[in-house]
């Protein structure tokens, strides 16, 4: 959470903006609007949804994205866009959006993450809100009702965030992270039998551990502690759990390797990486269609960290379905794995199975990993490519795929 704090950031699935409202303000109950449909109201004045905008501010400071919708925020204020079928937009209805639209209009939101059909974020009182489809619960609101407008997930205040495919969890301010939602492959990490249920609101991971970051993949989740030790769990069915081959699912945090030196991980289907406090990154999983950036042939496992290369200069990584994306310190941005989809930012539609620097510039500030599509923040603004067969998908109004990084 403090890496988003710091740089103010741009994630896939987010927006922002300011100014004040009662959209959000919190409810004495877990959520003012309950109910069963995709029509659920979320907390307080509902109307209040916000409206299309024409292009995100041009000091936009943090993304995030999920598989088909893009969320931001920017000096406090929350924007999404792309798909809508639950209400993950967080605007009251189920129609999708082309271009960013402002949720609500308060101006103190500060981390935001978006699953598969599901949004969290967090506001600077620590408060947490989710929103969208809630089949598995993921929305923490002790429920499986969706909701279309921000509710309120009752619990401690976290400082950070992560949502998976239909699960989510959070940091709270002494380490101590709590997940929720599909339980599905021990992706919860409650140390529980296999047949478990889904848990539709906030449960300390079995362990006992103080992490400062988590990330959550389709099927798989993964944490650093605050000393630096790397830990996974969930589906380890391609290798992407990084310990214990023999082991479908881990279903308690097992620690990868013994180092405590890693920086930042991110994990997503088939795959994980992560960059260590030397610069150097780390891949491992199945490399499907060259995620792992190792050139190795297709679907080559590797069940243990393998190392990118020789270089030691790398800052962040992201990862998503079949590509990755990563930063190096000086701020240039290298994509590789699945490039069919214009993904890559690569101005074309071929693969890569190493990682190939996307243009020349070397301003970027972050990145962030859909299904096929991507977007980044360079000099404060807003950029995304890929996929947008939807018309929703990049923020940019129109239906055109994009193959280098388009100004929002």
């Amino acid at each position: 959470m403090m890496r988003w704090l710091a740089i103010l950031t741009i994630t896939m699935l987010t927006a922002a903006c300011s100014r004040e409202v009662k959209v959000f303000e919190p409810a004495s109950a877990r959520d003012a609007g309950t109910g069963g449909g995709s029509d659920s109201k979320g907390d307080a004045d509902a109307n209040e949804v916000g409206s299309d905008a024409a292009a995100l501010p041009s000091n936009a400071r943090t993304l995030n994205a999920g598989l088909d919708h893009t969320c931001a925020i920017d000096a406090g204020a929350l924007y999404c866009w792309g798909n809508n079928d639950y209400g993950q937009l967080g605007l009251g209805d189920l129609m999708a959006r082309g271009k960013p639209a402002r949720v609500g209009d308060r101006a103190d939101w500060l981390d935001v993450c978006g699953g598969e059909v599901h949004t969290c974020a967090i506001r600077s009182d620590g408060l947490t809100y989710c929103w969208g489809k809630n089949l598995h619960g993921e929305l923490g609101v002790g429920d499986f009702n969706p909701r279309t407008l921000p509710t309120r997930v009752e619990g401690m205040p976290f400082v950070q965030l992560s949502c998976g495919g239909y699960n989510s969890c959070g940091i709270g301010s002494d380490g101590s992270l709590y997940c929720w939602g599909d339980n599905f492959e021990g992706k919860l990490g409650l140390n529980d039998p296999y047949d478990s249920p889904d848990v539709p609101s906030p449960t300390r991971v079995s362990g006992g551990f103080s992490f400062r970051e988590v990330t959550l993949g389709q099927g798989t989740a993964c944490g650093i502690t605050r000393e630096g030790a790397l830990y996974c769990w969930g589906r380890n069915t391609d290798g992407q759990g990084g310990t214990m081959p023999e082991l479908m699912q881990l279903r308690a945090p097992a620690r990868v390797g013994s180092d405590s030196d890693y920086k930042r991980v991110s994990t997503a289907m088939r795959h994980t990486c992560a960059v260590k406090a030397d610069g150097r990154l780390y891949c491992w999983g199945t490399d499907a269609e060259g995620s792992l950036g190792l050139s190795v042939a297709p679907d080559t496992r590797k069940n243990a960290p393998v190392q990118v290369g020789s270089d030691t200069d790398w800052a962040d990584v992201r990862v998503q379905w079949f590509h990755s994306c990563a930063l190096r310190t000086g701020g240039a941005l290298y994509c590789w794995g699945r490039g069919q989809e214009g993904q890559l930012g690569l101005g074309d539609i071929e693969s890569r199975s190493t990682p190939a620097r996307v243009g020349d510039a070397s301003d970027w500030t972050q990145v962030a990993t859909a299904k096929f599509h991507s977007c980044g923040l360079r000099a404060s603004e807003a950029y995304c490519w890929g996929v947008n067969d939807d018309g929703v998908q990049l923020g940019l109004g129109d239906m055109e795929r994009r193959y280098e990084p388009t100004l929002i």
